[in-house]
């Protein structure tokens, strides 16, 4: 979303006619993209754009008339996503259900003379 600038580019085909508009919609059209301004946003151009690579995920756009003293039309649109949440393959202990007294009373029940520990520094 934003002013791209480029007024030449018939977004209804699209094409462009210099070099940079060319690139321009390649990008687009490799990069499988839906631009959704469909009125001049500025003058006769429409330059102020919105993309997506999910036509789903636009709707309701709407140019609308400038703000204050700005020569850009506003433009509204909404926009719906989905919150996806995976579960974490990371485990994480839950300290404040431990039975403390549980583990004190079996750590007072080892020998620990019998224990080979290891120290490094």
């Amino acid at each position: 979303m934003g002013d791209f600038n480029f007024p030449n580019i018939d977004w209804e085909s699209p094409v462009g006619t210099t070099e940079a508009e060319i690139e321009m919609v390649e990008m687009v059209n490799d990069c499988f993209l839906t631009q959704f301004v469909r009125e001049p946003t500025r003058e006769r151009a429409c330059i102020d754009l919105i993309f997506s690579n999910d036509q789903d995920r636009v709707r309701g756009t709407l140019v609308r008339e400038p703000m204050a003293n700005c020569d850009h039309n506003m433009v509204s649109f909404e926009a719906f996503f989905q919150k996806t949440r995976s579960k974490s393959k990371t485990m994480v202990y839950n300290f404040r259900k431990a039975n403390l007294e549980g583990m004190r009373r079996h750590l007072e029940e080892v020998d620990w003379s019998t224990v080979d520990i290891e120290y490094t520094a």
